[in-house]
């Protein structure tokens, strides 16, 4: 629950930037600016912030960060009430929310095999990435209506108060019992992390195939109020109906990986998810009717939330206990480089528009997915 709330919070508060950014410079652009500030500092920090979490108490990690958050979040809210926000500052705070982050995510997935037995440990870690992955585009949803109610600034807020929501129920987590790491010297910590993944080819195209959703297919989100905006003109609740498909679309997904996944052939599954994803994203951004786009974005976002969470899950599966932080902080560490689609995205979209954006990005997702599959025979052996 804490995690569902975390992830909403994080999901609303990008909306409530998104929008604010938008109507305020009229750029894709600078909307994509914002966005990649936030996700850049995991590329530098990702990996030490995955060396912390296997070195510190995660659930005290987890409730500094979460409060920390919350700060900044309610104080950014503050500045876009009082007309004191600027596309610099809204860069910065970003960017500053971005490190904290850093130092978040790879103790909060790394906590959940501390918390259940091993025989409970598959269903806890699928139903652990449902909440994130469903709350990742579910966010979006809540924040799109939020956003007509309350505004840009409101929806910040109302994010500071699920980051605080989250640190407060951290508190109540109580890990099973845990070997102390052996490993104390952080250099090494963080080549033994690099090391394993890179000497398990199964691992490392998980952690590529991670890497493509991230990168590519879920920057198309990024230009979601453009879409509502120019290319359906639908405005504000026409974004927030986007958004909710969206969400419906990724919880989806989500729960379908979590409660229905056959127990073998998971690799064709996954290699199925993958590819659907790619070709469905420019097939949603063709769609010139308010209705059709809905139905297919519902759609194509059912495969990639799905893709992600099988993702997740079979590197929590395959990774051991003792490298749980590392492995996952080298998942988190290729979310860094989204700003490389999120810029690309943006500036396609001014250059050539939204749905040209979108097609491109797809297109480079599906390629990527294919090339990973073809080259890695271990995934379809999963």
């Amino acid at each position: 629950m804490g995690t569902l709330a975390a992830v909403l919070g994080n999901w609303i508060q990008q909306i409530g930037q998104g929008w604010y950014v938008l109507q305020t410079t009229g750029s894709a652009f600078d909307v994509s600016l914002v966005q990649a500030a936030s996700a850049f500092p995991m590329l530098v920090f990702g990996l030490l912030g995955g060396v912390i979490a296997d070195r510190v108490d995660r659930t005290r990690l987890v409730v500094l960060t979460r409060t920390t958050i919350a700060g900044l979040s309610i104080l950014l809210s503050a500045l876009m009430w009082a007309g004191l926000a600027p596309i610099w500052v809204m860069v910065l705070i970003a960017g500053v929310t971005g490190i904290v982050w850093a130092f978040d995510l790879p103790a909060r997935q790394a906590m959940a095999p501390q918390l259940v037995v091993p025989t409970a440990r598959a269903a806890a870690i699928a139903w652990l990435s449902t909440a994130m992955n469903g709350g990742r585009i579910l966010g979006p949803a809540l924040g799109g209506m939020l956003l007509g109610i309350i505004g840009a600034a409101g929806c910040i807020f109302v994010s500071g108060l699920g980051f605080l929501v989250m640190a407060g129920l951290a508190t109540r987590i109580r890990p099973l019992p845990a070997a102390p790491a052996k490993q104390r010297d952080v250099a090494r910590e963080l080549l033994a992390g690099l090391r394993y993944v890179g000497a398990n080819p199964t691992i490392l195209a998980l952690v590529l195939l991670s890497a493509t959703i991230a990168v590519f297919w879920q920057s198309h989100i990024v230009l979601l109020p453009v879409f509502a905006r120019d290319v359906l003109v639908a405005g504000a609740s026409g974004y927030g109906l986007l958004s909710a498909a969206s969400g419906v679309g990724a919880l989806a997904g989500a729960l379908l990986v979590a409660t229905w996944l056959p127990s073998h052939r998971q690799g064709w599954t996954l290699a199925g998810l993958a590819i659907a994803s790619g070709v469905l994203l420019p097939v949603w951004a063709s769609a010139t009717g308010f209705l059709a786009s809905l139905g297919l974005l519902l759609v194509a976002t059912i495969f990639g939330a799905g893709t992600q969470t099988l993702c997740t899950s079979l590197l929590q599966r395959e990774a051991p206990d003792h490298l749980q932080g590392r492995v996952m902080s080298v998942t988190l560490l290729t979310w860094g480089v989204t700003p490389i689609g999120i810029v690309l995205v943006g500036l396609l979209a001014d250059l050539g528009g939204a749905p040209f954006a979108v097609t491109l990005v797809g297109g480079l997702s599906l390629l990527c997915c294919l090339l990973i599959l073809v080259l890695a025979p271990g995934l379809r052996r999963l």
